[in-house]
This record gives C-alpha cells, structure tokens and sequence, in this order.
C-alpha cells in the first residue's frame, strides 16, 4: 500500500478547516485538507453570512468579551474582500454593506436611549425615514431603525473562493469512522506522536499534525484519537426559509425585550427570481421545541406581526434544522471567543463563529509556532488519488427548488 507523507492533514472543509488551509499554506506547510461530504455542507453553508462587529451581543447593555472579539474581526474581513487582507475573497459575491436593528413603536424610547448611550455611540447610526430599507418605507411602520456597517456575504460564494487555488490539496474521503490508525501508549510516549498514519483504503497518509476542524465531526475524531479532552456542545438551531415573489430584500435584526434578537433576517434570490428570506434569532433558538408545522405557524403569526404592510398569504415555507459544534461551556453558554488547543500531534479547533474563522487560524498558526513544527517544501508534490469534494449548494436550493 503506498504511503504520503505531509506536514499537516485538515479534517473538514467548512470555513475552519478551508481557512486553516490558506492560512497553513501562505505560512510555507505542506497542508491538506480532507472531506468526508461537501464542502461546506454543516455549520458554514447554514450560517446567515454575516460578518458583523458583535452589536447583537451587546443588547443588554454590554459590550462583553463575545462582542469585543468578535469587533476585532471586521476589519480583517474588511480586507480580505478588497484583496488586501490575509486571504483574496474579492470575487466573494457581497449581499449587503449594510445591516439594520429596527424595534416596532412599542420599544422606540427604550431603544432609542439604548443607542445613544456612550457604549454604543459611533458604532451604530440612527436613521431618518427617507434612510430606511424600502422595506420599511412604509406609513404603516412607526418604529426606529439603526444602521450598521456590517458585512453580509454569500456563504456558496465565501466556499468557493476559500477553495480557489487550493484544489490540488483538497481531498473527499469517505466517512470519519475508523480512519485513525494510532501508535500504541509507549510509542506515544516516547515520540509525542497519538496517530501513525491515516488509512484512506487504497492508500496511507503520514502527517507530523493532523488539525480536527470538522465541527461536529471532532467529537468522533477525538473519540478515535482516544483523546479525553476537548468536550464538545451542541447548542441546536431550527431555521425558517421564506420563499415569496414579491419579498424585498432585507438584511435586518428585530430588536425585542431580550438580550439577543427577536428575529434576524437576510435576503436571498431562488434561480426563479423569487425572493428568499432564511430567518434566524429568537425564533430559531426557540423553535428546537418545536416540530416544522409549529415552528411554521409560529413563523406566520410572527411576520404578520411585524410586517402588517405585506401579504404573506403564497409564501412558502421550509424549516432547517443545525446544530453549532463548540468547545463544551458551563450551561451550554456559548463560547466568546474561537477555540485551538493543541496536544501532541492533534490540535482541535472550533471557529465558533463565522466570523472568527481569521482568528482561529492565526491561533492554530501561533500554537504550531510553539511546538516547532517543522516545514518540508512540497517540491514535486504527488497528489493522493482520491477525488474532490463539491461544494454544497444554498439550503433553499435544495428544499426550495
């Protein structure tokens, strides 16, 4: 059986491992990168795209360390879609420079002293009514609406570019179970090194790292490793797509009594011209209680409560449900910042967010650094012979066609 020999193998091609990947590479590693399904077919192609700089974490009145961490970010992606940045995401298609927060009448002089206080003040811009998204130009809407200078990107787009230029090490191998091949506990011990090779059926592969970033995969891949930590969490989403011919686009947080928002909206196109609106917030953190045609009925009732002005009388409906795989937390609280731990030859990582993914590679970056991770040039490098994953298309795509 013939073996390869790298210096590092990824597992998982979300925007973790794709990031990594680049970040590996540029940094002069032999790297890469092995998938089990579709690139980006778990947490990255359900995310709402936005890269944004931690206000919805700060709806109670704090700018906590989530949302200090994630601020740092922006300018990094900023960047990195003007071409200037760590990595060339130009060609990622931008659905929006702009996000919004709108609350209805009822909460205006609550939220109207929220984001004047001095925390807030140069982060977030009041509107005047001939500002608002179309959306809300409307006479029937009375509510206030702030604008944001946050980013939202096509995650199908965010895939394709992140595996531009890396085809040649990116591989699709079959499912995680029972791919590890570990020395015994002497060996271990002696060498520092939990996995002798990986056995990808028609041949082996050897690395001097192996980089678990396979989100919900980790947790089978540490099992393999035998490794007794990092535990993992799973904190469960339960997403409505809305499907309408005449739905505008919106790119927008509803603003209610609670620390995190009502309702979050981004806007789509279908490839019959219809509009989409894939809905998260609230009514996904809450809808894990319910089944679809609940989660749907609660999903109407909502909307017509807050757009009265529109008729959603032919939308269509779909339910979608994901679970966010991160480092375990007291309570099932959700981490603040991304996660990279490194022990022996496996590090384990979690971005946690979309928008930590630069982030999590500069502190996988920092540990290899330290354990004096050692670079073979990838002269006339042999390819495995395996084949390349696709990417995953947008969800309402395949519920919605």
């Amino acid at each position: 059986m013939q073996e390869f020999k790298v210096d590092i193998v990824i597992f998982g091609g979300g925007i973790a491992g794709l990031w990594c990947l680049n970040t590996l590479r540029r940094a002069g590693y032999h790297a890469v990168l092995l998938e089990s399904h579709q690139l980006g077919g778990g947490q990255t192609i359900h995310s709402q795209g936005m890269i944004h700089g931690g206000m919805k974490y700060a709806l109670n009145g704090v700018f906590g360390n989530d949302a200090s961490a994630i601020a740092k970010m922006s300018p990094l992606w900023q960047a990195c879609v003007k071409g200037e940045g760590e990595i060339d995401l130009s060609r990622v298609a931008i659905l929006s420079d702009k996000y919004y927060m709108w609350s209805n009448k009822n909460l205006a002089a609550k939220t109207s002293a929220f984001f004047a206080s001095k925390l807030l003040r140069g982060r977030i811009a009041p509107l005047q009514k001939p500002q608002f998204p179309p959306f809300f130009q409307t006479e029937l809407f009375q509510g206030n609406v702030y604008q944001l200078d946050d980013l939202v990107l096509d995650c199908y787009s965010l895939i394709e570019q992140l595996a531009h230029g890396q085809q040649n090490w990116i591989y699709k191998i079959n499912p995680i179970d029972q791919l590890l091949t570990l020395n015994n506990a002497e060996q271990t011990r002696a060498q520092k090194q939990i996995i002798r090779h990986i056995n990808l059926g028609q041949c082996t592969l050897k690395a001097k790292h192996y980089v678990f970033a396979a989100g919900e995969g980790n947790e089978k891949l540490l099992q393999q490793s035998r490794l007794p930590q990092p535990k993992m969490q799973r904190r469960p989403l339960h997403q409505v797509i809305v499907k309408h011919s005449s739905l505008g686009q919106l790119f927008a947080h509803c603003i209610g009594l609670s620390s995190k928002p009502r309702l979050t909206i981004t806007s789509h196109k279908c490839a019959d011209g219809q509009g989409i609106w894939y809905l998260g917030g609230a009514l996904a953190e809450t809808g894990v209680e319910l089944d679809a045609e609940e989660l749907i009925a609660k999903t109407q009732q909502e909307l017509n409560s807050l757009f009265p002005w529109f008729d959603f009388a032919d939308a269509q409906y779909k339910t979608v449900a994901i679970n966010r795989a991160e480092p375990r937390q007291s309570n099932l609280q959700k981490p603040d910042c991304a996660f990279v731990t490194t022990e022996k030859d496996i590090s384990t990582v979690w971005p946690t967010k979309l928008t930590l993914a630069p982030d999590l590679s500069q502190r996988l970056l920092r540990n290899l650094t330290k354990i004096n991770l050692t670079k073979t040039a990838p002269t006339n490098a042999q390819a495995l012979p395996l084949p390349a994953p696709t990417v995953a298309k947008p969800i309402w795509q395949e519920l919605l066609p």
